[in-house]
């Protein structure tokens, strides 16, 4: 497979016409008065809570004060869950500047640099990298917990309930913050009916499972409870807080599963896609979205990834560099189209097969963490840093279905 070896024009494109509009930005916020800052983009839960946990990280790890780090976000109209930022905003010294969020955001950090001011490291580059849930950083008061226990008294749950939370990806969201057709996004969505097997065994455990994220249509409502009957804000608050007390969380490759991961929640995340962008979780079970070529259909195995590659602009906006960018983390369902390739959505048994490793791992109680297993969909696996990085495990069973993979071969 030949290398499409030119950038990806409509950002290049961007790149040209906000160049003008970053070095402005760069020149005003050197106004901003000197002293260490941060941005926290509120429009998305899995970037928000990212920079979030990596801002409390960098405080503690330098003595510094809450008071000496000034975080600014964006208006709170674009908040991605409001209840998210007010816990936040309890542990961190958040600046609600629209405007100045939107200088440093579209530029004003690339300059600030230049100019040695002090700005963490961890403001620009790849967002789904972090190590996430080390340590519970937001939590609740006693008054709001049992104001929200209340809540879900209304469908039927309370205290020593063994609860299971479910969702796939959608655009629902997106589209509802305006954002319509969005293919970038696309590829990664997935059939909630797939989930079917895995809610049926939960129910059979006595599990109380409850479909949360956005959406609009209950497909099943006597196989799980839903929050459509509550509010926006009264959602806000159950999305958080039920990822704060749940046994276990089933989702997508969503900002969901950065929600669980903060509460050291087990979590199975089905039909995951790019498999670049997988956070590090120790107490997790990944499920790849299965990549086949439309010509031979073949399953594209791992090690074939680097064939599939493009030039692209990094978002450097002072000093942008032309990468490559392989399928390692195509998001855009575009490239895949030009490729010739196609996306397959796990299967009800692949992702039942996944719920029951994530149960087999919780009650060893860790004692899997740290085993790989061996697969030709991984070659040359052991010296790949990407993939020793992972913290969870990819699910055996998808692995054995799919490449031939043997349970005794562990490393």
């Amino acid at each position: 497979m030949a290398t499409k070896n030119y950038v990806l024009r409509g950002r290049l494109f961007k790149k040209i016409i906000n160049l003008p509009i970053a070095l402005i930005s760069g020149i005003l916020c050197l106004f901003i008065p000197k002293k260490i800052i941060a941005i926290l983009p509120n429009h998305s839960i899995g970037v928000c809570i990212f920079y979030a946990e990596n801002i409390i990280s960098y405080i503690q790890k330098n003595n510094i004060r809450k008071e000496d780090l000034t975080v600014y976000t964006g208006s709170p109209c674009l908040d991605c869950n409001q209840t998210l930022m007010e816990l936040y905003s309890r542990v961190l010294n958040i600046n609600r500047s629209p405007l100045k969020f939107w200088l440093l955001n579209n530029g004003g950090i690339e300059i600030l640099r230049i100019f040695n001011r002090s700005i963490p490291k961890f403001i620009t580059g790849i967002i789904y990298s972090g190590i996430i849930g080390e340590k519970v950083n937001i939590s609740f008061e006693k008054d709001e917990i049992n104001e929200n226990w209340k809540l879900l008294s209304r469908i039927g749950i309370k205290r020593g309930d063994k609860i299971a939370l479910v969702s796939v990806r959608s655009n629902l969201y997106w589209n509802d913050k305006g954002y319509k057709n969005d293919s970038v996004e696309q590829i990664r969505n997935s059939s909630f009916e797939n989930l079917d097997l895995a809610i049926k065994y939960l129910n059979s455990l006595n599990f109380k499972v409850i479909r949360v994220g956005h959406y609009e249509e209950d497909c099943n409502v006597n196989n799980y409870l839903s929050l459509n009957l509550f509010n926006k804000g009264e959602r806000d608050v159950l999305d958080v807080f039920l990822h704060s007390i749940a046994n276990l969380v089933i989702c997508g490759p969503s900002g969901l599963a950065y929600l669980a991961s903060i509460f050291s929640k087990p979590i199975l995340i089905h039909n995951m896609i790019p498999i670049g962008e997988v956070m590090t979780i120790s107490n997790s079970v990944v499920i790849p979205k299965k990549i086949i070529d439309k010509s031979t259909k073949e399953t594209i195995l791992y090690n074939q990834y680097k064939k599939y590659k493009k030039k692209i602009i990094t978002d450097d906006y002072i000093s942008p560099k032309i990468v490559d960018f392989t399928l390692i983390n195509f998001r855009d369902e575009s490239l895949y189209e030009e490729f010739n390739l196609q996306t397959v959505e796990n299967s009800p048994d692949e992702i039942y097969a996944g719920l029951l490793e994530l149960l087999c791992f919780s009650e060893c109680e860790g004692l899997m963490a740290g085993h790989r297993f061996d697969s030709g969909f991984f070659e040359n696996f052991k010296g790949n840093k990407l993939m020793n990085n992972f913290g969870g495990i990819f699910s055996p069973s998808f692995l054995e279905k799919h490449e031939g993979h043997n349970k005794n071969d562990r490393n």
